[in-house]
């Protein structure tokens, strides 16, 4: 419970929040608005989104979030499920004239789109302070990206770092990517990790104590929850079905892939058809709601995430809500700083060896004891973080910025950068 104070209205700057949402971007943005509404009754949001020129906030569901607590404003964009550096990100920017008559006491970014959004805030007479940057992912980090790329979301991301009053990344490892980004300048407070946490739908359904590999045709899949694009290495799965098939079809196992189509659609396209020719009993669905979801994993056995990088990972989290260990690769992904492989909450292999991960994986499932062990400590990490719990640390972030605790660290930073009208990363430059 949180004292009563006089009513704080924060600012969100979010590309992705409205309706249809894409990705992890969108659920954490949604995640985070919900907890701080329902953790503090003092708390008024405004949230600054992108949207389809049709798509919009469901009229009625502000109801469901607090009432008018919360107003979504939604900047119509030409394209829609891109957070890359192609998507609209200038468009986004131009659209803070939707914050005039909307006053604010702090103002939250998430991701390096919020950068051109402070300019043009700036340019416009607003001023974007205090300012909390909110990094879901290191853009600059991503594997597969031109160097001219990477220069471009480091601009970004270094200048959010900078002018920020405070810093909250995901986890440890993105904490120490913003560093190592900003390391030629002096950062007025170390960036703060704060794991995402279990969606409140999901952590509801999970409430019921797990099925038991035991029981009778309880649990028969082994799942992969991926976008079908490259990055997410569903390849590594494809390799396990092609490998393991037959062991799989003896212990009575299906190879079950939930993902979202892909861009351009042939790929995805031929993983499907790759998955279905190893394995004719193999399954896949396109992502569902809550309760489909909820169903496959009270259904699986195990998760398997082919990864070889992620800047977190929320299905290791929500399948750990329902006692579904998770086997990942060994290094560079963001969940297991919660689902810890030392203390027997999820299993780590090499994700770029198919050999050793067949071998492991056939081993594990062999052992449906382990995965019930194993099962039950990842699903009591995950259930402890829940979005009240991940509320109340987050307010107090936010309180201390707001009351200007930080005020002697960061006095002088943000005024002394310059906020250029043109949102180009070129003129993402601190002054002297």
């Amino acid at each position: 419970m949180h004292r009563k104070r006089r009513p704080m209205r924060l600012l969100f700057i979010s590309l992705e929040f409205a309706d249809p949402i894409f990705s992890g971007n969108g659920v954490w943005s949604r995640s985070l608005v919900r907890s701080l509404l329902m953790g503090d009754s003092a708390v008024h949001i405004v949230v600054l989104c992108g949207g389809t020129v049709q798509a919009d906030w469901p009229a009625g569901r502000d109801a469901d979030w607090g009432g008018a607590r919360l107003e979504v404003l939604t900047v119509p964009l030409s394209l829609w499920g891109r957070l890359d550096r192609a998507c609209a990100w200038e468009e986004f920017a131009a659209g803070v004239h939707l914050l005039e008559n909307h006053p604010f006491d702090l103002v939250m970014g998430l991701d390096w789109h919020s950068w051109p959004v402070l300019r043009a805030m700036k340019s416009a007479g607003l001023d974007p302070r205090p300012f909390v940057f909110l990094n879901v992912r290191v853009f600059s980090k991503n594997g597969g990206i031109s160097d001219e790329d990477a220069r471009f979301y480091r601009d970004f991301e270094r200048e959010c770092v900078l002018a920020a009053d405070s810093v909250v990344a995901q986890t440890q490892l993105d904490v120490e990517s913003l560093v190592s980004i900003s390391e030629n300048f002096s950062l007025p407070r170390r960036p703060r990790a704060l794991h995402c946490p279990l969606r409140e739908d999901l952590r509801l359904l999970a409430a019921t104590p797990p099925g038991s590999w035991r029981g009778e045709g309880n649990r028969r899949y082994v799942l992969c929850v991926a976008r079908l694009s490259p990055e997410k290495n569903v390849e590594a799965f494809l390799s396990m079905v092609e490998s393991l098939s037959s062991q799989l079809e003896t212990l009575g196992l299906v190879p079950m892939l939930v993902g979202a189509p892909s861009v351009p659609p042939d790929y995805g396209e031929k993983l499907i058809s790759r998955l279905m020719t190893a394995c004719p009993w193999a399954k896949y669905r396109a992502f569902g709601p809550p309760e489909s979801l909820a169903q496959l994993y009270r259904e699986s056995v195990l998760l398997f995430h082919g990864a070889l990088s992620e800047p977190y990972g929320m299905s290791l989290v929500e399948a750990a809500a329902f006692g579904v260990p998770s086997m990942v690769h060994e290094k560079d992904i963001g969940a297991t700083e919660r689902l810890r492989s030392n203390f027997g909450e999820s299993f780590l292999v090499n994700m770029g060896d198919a050999t050793s991960v067949s071998r492991r994986l056939a081993e594990v499932l062999s052992e449906p004891a382990l995965l019930e062990e194993v099962g039950l400590k990842a699903r009591q990490r995950a259930l402890e973080w829940s979005e009240e719990a991940f509320a109340g640390s987050m307010l107090n972030i936010l309180h201390e910025v707001w009351k200007g605790e930080m005020a002697s660290l960061t006095c002088g930073l943000a005024s002394s950068r310059r906020f250029s009208d043109s949102p180009k990363s070129s003129d993402c430059i601190l002054v002297e």
